[in-house]
């Protein structure tokens, strides 16, 4: 074979290639879909709002760290928000069908839908503020259980 041929065999297995990647109508539509649902139902707002309170505790608790090492930790947590609305943008659309999240964009256009996410975002921090007692409560029971059992 000559290397023409292998050149246009090789142009034309790429071609087919990348045909089967192209994704179907139905599939844009979806992920359009499941994109409008993170948005409306509050997860992105969650996660900027999780990133945002992480920064405020590295804050706390390094005040006089330099405004580079905040620079490299905007980017830091730019970059989890991203990965993160990603991250559930790819479970969604992996766990329902385009018909259920077509009936919850519904639910959540509606005024008790709009309700219900805005609830759990504005819940999230005193959520998020009972999760870690409780875990530090877990912690310290653990560390106590592990000195009456002599354990480093």
């Amino acid at each position: 074979m000559t290397s023409k041929k292998i050149m246009i065999s090789g142009t034309a297995l790429l071609f087919t290639l990348n045909l089967l990647n192209i994704p179907t109508p139905g599939y844009c539509q979806q992920r359009q879909d499941v994109l409008q649902m993170v948005k409306i139902s509050g997860v992105e707002d969650a996660l900027r709002k999780c990133a945002k309170m992480y920064r405020d505790e590295v804050k706390n608790n390094y005040p006089n760290a330099s405004s580079s090492f905040y620079r490299a930790l905007d980017a830091d947590l730019n970059n989890y928000v991203k990965e993160m609305k990603d991250y559930y943008i790819n479970l969604y659309s992996r766990k329902f069908t385009a018909e259920d999240i077509k009936n919850m964009l519904s639910f959540l256009s509606t005024s008790t839908g709009r309700k219900f996410a805005a609830f759990n975002n504005e819940a999230l921090p005193e959520i998020a503020q009972v999760a870690t007692a409780k875990t530090k409560q877990i912690d310290d029971n653990i560390e106590k259980r592990l000195k009456k059992e002599k354990h480093p």
